[in-house]
């Protein structure tokens, strides 16, 4: 499948077969993408954590569900499998250069890295949500992460049982110009 085909394909998928177990090997080919993206300065404030157990993902799904969300993440209950993003510390010339421009280069490296894992799922046949809303102290603890640590994205990965859905973006005159905004 093409990049292009890859893109057009993917999807926040939100129901999963939670019977079909996600093997060893697809995950860490998903996991090598993530570790391949680039990041500012080569920093790489990233630790990639896969809960695919049971119970883990049980406890990990019951985080994603708050109060404040309702029942936004609910469905992450039928994943059978997470990464959970951990943010770490950025390399000295990458923390310099943020703070000299005012930017936590950080994040816009997760988020790349995320991107990659999730085409590279797509492209493995399974179904990928983003999700940046968690009680990170819930997961920090199911997790063993040390305190302090953020989470910024956790990926939902399963096999999909959703139809593929109709993109619906603003037009192209609404979000490209050339040469001026």
């Amino acid at each position: 499948m093409s990049i292009y085909d890859l893109i057009r394909k993917r999807q926040s998928d939100r129901k999963y077969d939670p019977t079909r177990k996600i093997p060893r090997e697809i995950i860490d080919r998903i996991l090598e993408a993530g570790r391949l993206s680039p990041s500012a300065c080569n920093a790489q404030p990233w630790k990639f954590v896969v809960v695919d157990e049971e119970d883990k993902c049980a406890e990990v799904a019951a985080a994603l569900t708050s109060v404040a969300t309702g029942t936004m993440n609910k469905f992450a209950a039928t994943a059978p499998a997470f990464i959970v993003i951990v943010e770490e510390p950025v390399n000295v010339a990458s923390r310099i250069g943020g703070w000299l421009l005012g930017q936590h280069f950080a994040h816009l490296d997760i988020g790349i890295a995320a991107e990659h894992m999730v085409l590279a799922a797509t492209e493995e046949g399974l179904g990928t949500c983003l999700i940046g809303w968690c009680d990170e102290k819930k997961i920090r603890k199911t997790l063993e992460i040390p305190k302090g640590k953020r989470i910024p994205i956790i990926i939902t990965l399963g096999y999909s049982l959703e139809d593929e859905k109709k993109k619906v973006r603003k037009p192209t005159d609404k979000v490209v110009s050339y040469n001026k905004y």
